[in-house]
């Protein structure tokens, strides 16, 4: 078959397809309508119309991501509410990795500073939980610390030692009783009543084998467990505790501490000079 003069004419003057594509995703993630001379319109639908089609798809699809990494999310907004709040974050950030399982990452830092979500600080921090959990999921495999190696560590070499934690360990700090409402949702199957405290609690979000697993901080442990998160010694984590417990019994302390984060499966290795 040959093709019609007209046809001929327009297949020559189309622009590359990387360009159309270009075009093709300004329409889908901003409304841009240049792609549109480059749509055949029918009968049953015009151009627009059917790009239509297409930028409707797109934002389903990432809603229905939206809504698998953040079940207590939507649950207490309400699907009606959350579809919108889904569609706005859409537009402040549009889908930039190759692979939608990242579009989520800045949800928790959208709602924190946008108008009308803002105003209601739970919402990020169950944003901010939930996603927590997801790194923790996906992060890398990595082999534990046995207390049969801490045993096996020198005297001497503790106190310039340090910590390499979990790569799937996460740390943040929630004000509500977010992780009791992401329970009731995801694993109860019943709501649970928000509430918050004076004060933020500090959190951990790690994975044990394939299961992701949480749970807050003492005060005194947060002290420790910050310091050696950001590269302290276990002399200098010690010192540290001087300010939440007596001296003569910080050794005990941190040494108790160290086991039960062993036992957790939350330390990946320690790095010991002699």
């Amino acid at each position: 078959m040959f093709m019609a003069d007209a046809d001929r004419q327009r297949a020559e003057s189309l622009p590359a397809l990387a360009v159309v594509q270009r075009l093709f995703q300004a329409y889908l993630t901003h409304g841009d309508s240049a792609v549109e001379p480059w749509v055949v319109g029918t009968r049953a639908a015009h151009a627009r119309e059917r790009l239509d089609i297409y930028r409707h798809a797109y934002y389903a699809r990432l809603a229905e991501t939206l809504r698998g990494d953040f079940k207590a999310l939507e649950s207490t907004m309400g699907a009606e509410s959350f579809s919108v709040m889904a569609r706005a974050y859409a537009d402040a950030h549009p889908s930039r990795h190759p692979s939608i399982r990242w579009f989520g990452r800045c949800l928790a830092e959208f709602l924190a500073g946008t108008d009308p979500y803002r105003a209601t600080p739970l919402l990020a921090e169950i944003a901010a939980f939930e996603w927590a959990l997801a790194l923790a999921f996906d992060a890398p495999d990595a082999a534990v610390f046995s207390l049969e190696e801490m045993a096996a560590l020198s005297s001497e070499s503790w106190p310039a030692a340090r910590i390499q934690f979990h790569p799937s360990l996460q740390r943040l700090d929630l004000l509500f009783n977010v992780p009791a409402l992401w329970r009731s949702v995801v694993k109860d199957g019943a709501k649970a009543e928000p509430h918050g405290n004076t004060h933020a609690r500090p959190w951990i979000v790690w994975r044990r084998g394939t299961t992701p697993h949480y749970r807050s901080l003492e005060a005194d442990e947060k002290l420790a467990f910050d310091a050696l998160r950001q590269g302290a010694t276990f002399d200098q984590a010690c010192e540290g505790l001087c300010r939440a417990i007596d001296e003569q019994h910080i050794a005990l302390r941190f040494a108790g501490l160290l086991k039960g984060w062993i036992r957790d499966e939350l330390v990946a290795g320690i790095i010991a000079h002699s």
